[in-house]
């Protein structure tokens, strides 16, 4: 079995130092040193150095996650620009701590980045995720008018901000915009699952088969990724029907 993998490696690395006119040295280190020759060439002339850092970068986030936060810290502290800031920030909000990823978000809102859109939206969801259902709406009601807010997830925040308010006819409105043929699972389920919640049970129906029919169609990979949506959308449906 070894062997043959070897057998095609070596293939793989001959067709494309071919394919791509490498020079001839590159032969001979493949075929007279199979492994070793084939990792160097792999390495030095298949993948780039940003796809090798890339990947660098992505193994050494996983085994030391707050090793990203302490390097955006480190650079933020020395240059304290609005990239940083934000960047940092993102950086929080994904780790779930959504104080801090706030008071970074607004500290950025100044000048001439006091209405930028990408830094509202992460407030939009900051909040949200933190559960301040005011400040979620407050910070949405900036936004709401832009071209980019429209079928985005900010919507989808500020809908569900909505609903909790109890200002359900708003939040209906908000959130059947997100409702998208072929994207916005989680959203779509949500929303389903609140109309169901309203009494609203054709227009629910309506959505759960949307979201089978659409899986039985799907991509082998887009399929494993929606598969709880999927599965969500075929109990809900069978329970109703």
């Amino acid at each position: 079995m070894y062997y043959y993998l070897i057998l095609a490696f070596q293939g793989f690395c001959i067709y494309h130092a071919y394919k791509n006119r490498k020079e001839y040295y590159w032969y001979f280190l493949i075929i007279f040193l199979p492994l070793i020759g084939c990792l160097i060439y792999l390495f030095t002339q298949v993948f780039s150095k940003s796809d090798v850092d890339k990947a660098q970068q992505e193994l050494t986030h996983l085994v030391d996650p707050g090793k990203r936060i302490r390097d955006l810290e480190r650079r933020m502290k020395f240059t304290d620009t609005f990239e940083n800031r934000v960047a940092l920030a993102d950086a929080y909000l994904l780790t779930e701590r959504y104080d801090e990823a706030i008071g970074l978000y607004e500290k950025s809102l100044d000048g001439m980045f006091k209405n930028d859109y990408y830094t509202i939206s992460k407030l939009v969801e900051a909040y949200f995720r933190k559960g301040d259902v005011e400040k979620t709406l407050e910070y949405a009601g900036r936004i709401k008018n832009a071209s980019e807010f429209k079928k985005s997830r900010s919507q989808f925040y500020y809908g569900l901000a909505l609903n909790e308010a109890d200002r359900w006819e708003e939040a209906e409105e908000q959130l059947r915009q997100t409702d998208l043929r072929y994207s916005n699972y989680e959203e779509r389920i949500t929303f389903a699952d609140l109309l169901k919640q309203r009494g609203k049970l054709k227009d629910a129906l309506e959505i759960y088969k949307e979201i089978i029919s659409e899986g039985e169609y799907m991509k082998p990979e887009n399929r494993r990724k929606n598969r709880l949506f999927i599965q969500r959308a075929r109990e809900q449906y069978q329970a109703l029907s």
